[in-house]
């Protein structure tokens, strides 16, 4: 059950800011409509499956190429906030809560990692290259319960909308002839990303707090 919710998760996570990105160039290009002229001749019995099933693997495609722009959204914005500790409080999510930071330390010992670990943005190795994967490998093969498969899908949807939104703003601006207020429009568009981007920082952070509990607890299990 918990594999279905997290496929569910994962597909909707794609697909929901791919139909937004839809949504946005039928707003500019008339998109849906040319896709429906493509399917004009369709017979009746069997267009609305095959304009579902084109509007969906769209969305997947879409949402999967706005995955790898996000990710180098991200990765433009930690170069920015390198020298700039406000905008990476603002920009870049926590890996975990603090309060983790003696279990992760632990783990650390246990794995007998002999260095310092990594606190500035240019180097995340120990935690995403070692731990963070050790302890998604752990999570699935050990039958660990544990809710990180949700967070991870649900902080993947939400940062992919902030990427939507961000992007949006640069449409709007150079588009803004289509629009009414465009002025109110790129405002409404920065809140969204902001609140987008919070969800995002903070699913990140709660899927980086299950596993580091996750590898803690298999571990040291033995000795608990």
């Amino acid at each position: 059950m918990e594999k279905v919710e997290y496929f569910l998760y994962d597909i909707l996570g794609l697909c929901i800011p791919g139909f937004v990105v839809i949504l946005t160039l039928d707003f500019i290009f008339d998109f849906i409509g040319t896709i429906l002229e493509l399917l004009i001749n369709i017979p009746e019995y069997c267009f609305a499956f095959l304009f579902g099933s084109i509007l969906l693997i769209t969305c997947y495609i879409i949402g999967s190429l706005l995955k790898v722009i996000s990710k180098n959204i991200y990765n433009f914005l930690r170069f920015l906030s390198k020298d700039c500790p406000l905008c990476k409080n603002i920009f870049l999510p926590q890996e975990y809560d603090n309060q983790f930071e003696p279990y992760y330390k632990k783990i650390i010992e246990r794995l007998e990692i002999k260095k310092e670990l990594p606190k500035n943005d240019d180097n995340q190795n120990i935690f995403y290259n070692d731990i963070y994967k050790l302890a998604q490998i752990v999570t699935m093969s050990d039958s660990i319960k544990t809710h990180s498969n949700m967070f991870l899908a649900k902080y993947y949807l939400y940062k992919l909308l902030a990427c939507w939104s961000f992007l949006y703003i640069f449409i709007v601006i150079i588009y803004n002839y289509n629009f009414s207020h465009p002025i109110l429009l790129i405002i409404g568009l920065i809140i969204i990303f902001f609140s987008f981007n919070e969800k995002y920082k903070l699913y990140k952070k709660l899927n980086g707090n299950e596993l580091i509990m996750a590898l803690y607890y298999y571990l040291y299990k033995t000795t608990l």
